[in-house]
């Protein structure tokens, strides 16, 4: 938990985690490798890993949907993380040290 107020001025502050969401911006991002080869590959198997994951990713109308809610709410919470699996890995990232992390993502990413 932070150490700051949800509250700036007379606005209350939330912040939605969302996670990978399935739009059209993966087909309109434009890459660069760059320096790819210095890293063994290892920018490009990110790249495409990254946007399998956003390709995947949770529907744009069902998290709007979620964010309705919230909006809705008389009393919401600070941070709300949208979808089961990124609740998940939120939770980890709680518990887990910053070198585990770390190696997890590597794992993912690397």
């Amino acid at each position: 938990m932070t150490l700051w107020t949800s509250w700036i001025g007379n606005t209350r502050v939330t912040v939605v985690e969302l996670g990978d969401i399935c739009t059209g911006f993966t087909k309109a991002r434009q890459k660069s490798i760059l320096g790819d080869d210095e890293y063994g590959g290892r920018i490009s198997r990110s790249v495409s890993q990254m946007e399998h994951d956003e390709q995947n990713g949770m529907d744009p109308a069902r998290i709007g949907r979620y964010i309705a809610g919230i909006v809705e709410k008389k009393d919401p919470a600070v941070v709300y993380v949208a979808g089961a699996q990124y609740k998940f890995l939120s939770l980890l990232c709680k518990l887990l040290p910053a070198a585990a992390r770390g190696k997890i993502v590597g794992k993912i990413y690397g």
